[in-house]
């Protein structure tokens, strides 16, 4: 018997024989102390995605009777797919004697329905025609073979559920054509605002497959006759990084949590203004390290569109606390001859002042790479999204900026430009803030109406035309002082 202290959830796991072991543990205690809204399983080849799906759903079912019906719905790629999840709900519910009537017809193109006592109604659905699942509200879902759907099954789920507040548990493997499965996964792997959670499963968890564990001889088999990063991702149910990441180092789970503002200190802009992707990052400096804390990111928005969003933005008072620059701008932001130039329309829309100096994209990228590897960079939990291998949030950038390998035109190892703009931001205000990290390189520093654009001594801080520090960076390099925060680490 299943040890747990939801009695109910505890007759629900005993009816359907669920037995715990070391790697079904994690879901199951996080399950009974958190309850989460939203779950989502990647799982090994035969790793029993399917039970643990339902087993976890017994913490969401208890046996009430309602008044008012209620409709669940299990949602495959076609009709076939989500039977076996059904399969497992029916033989539970009449263990328990809950089923009152069921319409299981043998075509493998039938919808499969049953009507329980407590007035709830399960349903099988099919992701072929997105439309109909927009019909009305639910109160709670299952995706089935994510990794099979297209990514509008989520959103018109997530639609259905909203007004009854419903749930909806996620499972599927690893395909290459799964980009939003892979995107929800990462994103659910931190804590995040949406309240979701998401867990891994090799395929030895099911020991009824694989009695032996890790080490069953078939196990063993499958790891000897594939490459290592298949056999994780089929079989060990571990997403692998592409091997051609221009920015390997960042970890979603190490790297993204949430945070919030700390009131005392300014928040500073990270930009880099390109016409195919604005991207602005509300960044705040704590000791060595920085957390980014929110991020506006649109793709083909022009400044005088971004700028008032930014001005809407809860942390901009904060971003006007600053008595010097109030962030790192891309130098092109200064370099657009016969135009106003972005630097001049942040100085006109949303009167700051920002620093901008000329970098090697070597430079730029080895800073934020350097800050992840050293823990010193963190982020809210600013999402994920990627849409055809586009970056339609800002962190997707980190999985999906690659170089170029055999198969592409071009220099072999050179990295593609697209997917690194709020990446390029970054590295512009490391920069700034926390100075070069390599040999500075020669060339022709700018200067723009009278500022020095050079990166001084003082992380960042320049230090006055001639070396001479003026009133307004000694009051801003006190202020900083008085408000040194600490490290992250």
């Amino acid at each position: 018997m299943v040890q747990v202290s939801d009695k109910w959830w505890s007759t629900w796991l005993t009816t359907l024989g669920y037995e715990v072991n070391r790697y079904t543990k994690p879901i199951i205690e996080y399950v009974e102390e958190n309850n989460p809204r939203f779950t989502l399983i990647y799982g090994g080849e035969r790793g029993g995605k399917s039970f643990n799906s339902v087993a976890i759903l017994g913490k969401k079912l208890p046996p009430n009777s309602y008044k008012e019906q209620r409709e669940y719905w299990i949602i495959g790629p076609d009709y076939l797919s989500p039977r076996a999840e059904f399969m497992l709900l029916f033989d539970a519910y009449s263990k328990l004697n809950l089923v009152e009537k069921d319409n299981r017809p043998e075509s493998p193109t039938s919808q499969w329905s049953m009507q329980l006592t407590t007035n709830e109604r399960w349903v099988t659905k099919t992701s072929s025609d997105i439309a109909k699942l927009a019909t009305f509200s639910i109160h709670g879902a299952m995706i089935v073979e994510a990794n099979r759907h297209a990514p509008a099954v989520w959103f018109k789920v997530r639609g259905r559920i909203a007004e009854n507040r419903g749930w909806c548990i996620i499972n599927g493997t690893y395909e290459d054509s799964s980009e939003w499965f892979i995107d929800l996964y990462e994103k659910w792997s931190a804590n995040n605002i949406e309240g979701g959670k998401s867990f891994s499963l090799p395929s030895w968890a099911n020991h009824k497959a694989f009695p032996g564990g890790e080490d069953d001889p078939e196990i063993i088999s499958l790891r000897a006759s594939t490459t290592e990063e298949w056999f994780l991702e089929r079989y060990a149910g571990i997403p692998q990084k592409p091997s051609n990441l221009v920015i390997p180092e960042f970890e979603y789970d190490k790297h993204v949590n949430l945070y919030k503002v700390d009131p005392v200190l300014p928040v500073e802009l990270a930009i880099d203004p390109a016409k195919h992707t604005y991207a602005v990052a509300f960044v705040q400096k704590l000791g060595r390290g920085a957390v980014v804390l929110d991020c506006v990111y649109k793709h083909g928005w022009i400044a005088q569109k971004i700028i008032p969003l930014c001005l809407q933005n809860p942390l901009w008072p904060y971003v006007k606390m600053n008595t010097g620059y109030a962030g790192a701008i891309d130098v092109a932001g200064f370099a657009e001859p016969g135009t106003v130039s972005q630097a001049e329309l942040w100085r006109t829309i949303g009167g700051i002042e920002l620093y901008a100096k000329r970098y090697p994209e070597l430079e730029t990228r080895n800073a934020v790479r350097n800050a992840l590897a050293d823990n010193l960079l963190h982020f809210n939990n600013l999402g994920n999204e990627s849409f055809n291998g586009l970056a339609r949030q800002p962190l997707a950038e980190f999985r999906l900026w690659r170089k170029r390998t055999i198969e592409d035109s071009g220099t072999i190892g050179e990295p593609f430009d697209k997917n690194n703009d709020f990446i390029k931001a970054l590295g512009y205000w490391w920069l700034y803030r926390f100075g070069q990290t390599e040999k500075k390189p020669r060339g022709k520093q700018r200067r723009v109406r009278g500022y020095d654009f050079t990166v001084g001594r003082d992380q960042g801080l320049n230090n006055g035309v001639g070396g001479r520090e003026t009133s307004v960076q000694k009051a801003r390099r006190n202020f900083r002082s008085r408000l040194a925060y600490g490290s992250l680490e």
